[in-house]
């Protein structure tokens, strides 16, 4: 039945409209009696409310955003669960929109949000909009997750495992394995996730002075996809004068050079070492075990989205708040010690 009113309702149940807008909004006090008489005669007419107008009312949609660079990542697949698990018994909808690392697209799909109202948003931005998400984050309550935009008129918690850290021990070890001629497989520098590990390359390099910058021998830039470590793998291959090692900056990279050196019968360890700045999802079901800097999505997530919760019931009106996690670092069998 269409266009079914809360005046019918009322009726059918025999009750005011005003208890029927009570029921539907569970708002004030009423009988378990007269609460089940307005939902029978609710499922018996199929009254669908109006959850535009509702929310024009309320100033509320009870929908939480979740934007990440590419939903295909399982990191990003288990974090979204994760988001879900806490909004869902708060009565809120997850909207899961993926960029692909577009700016063009992230802009479009924030402007939609916007403009659909939706209660908060948890971001990991391509970087590419850091003024326009600024703007946005006085407009709606907003978690940056992986991903931080340095600007101090931006309104927002921030959360991520710390890069820097990763990395710096990862390369650290190699080094300790006696490996001078590392490369670098990063991400794009326009986002903090790169620039942060990078940084902790260069400092543990920089401890058997090699002085490392973006025209470095062995430095490599990809984007955070399998397709662009396949690429990498393949040209590292091809050089004449090859690495003993490489720091790959994140799990489908890492995925896509394994995937190479596999086709090519190149040895991990033997003819090549790999580390892994993050963790690949299901790694037991891969045929050698990652040095790797172990990230767990289902904490980022979770707390991502407590934060966005905090700060949707307070007003968006607290203090910007930022959270880090140390990684544990796994060491698998993924490298070897060289002489």
């Amino acid at each position: 039945m269409g266009n079914v009113t809360m005046k019918e309702i009322a009726r059918r149940a025999n009750v005011s409209t005003a208890t029927v807008s009570r029921v539907i909004n569970n708002k004030g006090p009423i009988s378990e009696i007269t609460k089940s008489k307005v939902l029978a005669a609710i499922e018996t007419l199929e009254y669908h409310p109006n959850l535009v107008a509702r929310s024009l009312k309320n100033s509320t949609t009870h929908t939480i955003s979740l934007v990440v660079s590419d939903i295909s990542n399982a990191y990003f697949a288990k974090l979204s669960l994760a988001v879900e698990q806490v909004i869902h018994p708060k009565g809120y909808t997850l909207i899961v929109c993926s960029t692909g690392d577009s700016p063009e697209k992230e802009a479009g799909d924030l402007k939609n949000l916007l403009e659909k109202k939706v209660d908060g948003i948890i971001l990991n931005t391509t970087g590419g909009n850091n003024e326009y998400i600024s703007a946005l984050s006085r407009k709606a309550p907003l978690v940056l997750c992986n991903r931080k935009i340095d600007n101090f008129d931006i309104n927002c918690d921030f959360i991520d495992n710390d890069n820097y850290t990763a990395s710096y021990k990862l390369t650290s070890n190699l080094i300790e394995q006696g490996h001078k001629k590392i490369g670098i497989v990063n991400g794009p520098m326009i986002v903090s996730s790169a620039q942060e590990r990078f940084e902790g390359f260069k400092d543990a390099m920089n401890k058997i002075s090699i002085n490392i910058t973006q025209d470095y021998e062995y430095y490599f830039d990809a984007r955070y996809d399998e397709q662009s470590g396949y690429e990498v793998a393949k040209k590292v291959a091809s050089l004449e004068n090859k690495p003993t090692a490489l720091v790959i900056m994140n799990g489908p990279m890492t995925i896509g050079a394994l995937r190479y050196f596999r086709s090519q019968n190149i040895r991990i360890p033997e003819d090549i070492s790999i580390v892994s700045a993050t963790d690949i999802i299901n790694q037991d079901l891969f045929y050698i075990e990652l040095n790797a800097a172990i990230m767990d999505p289902w904490i980022i997530g979770k707390r991502a989205a407590e934060m966005l919760i905090e700060r949707i019931e307070q007003d968006n009106k607290i203090p910007n708040r930022e959270v880090r996690f140390y990684p544990e670092i796994r060491i698998g069998n993924s490298t070897k010690i060289i002489g």
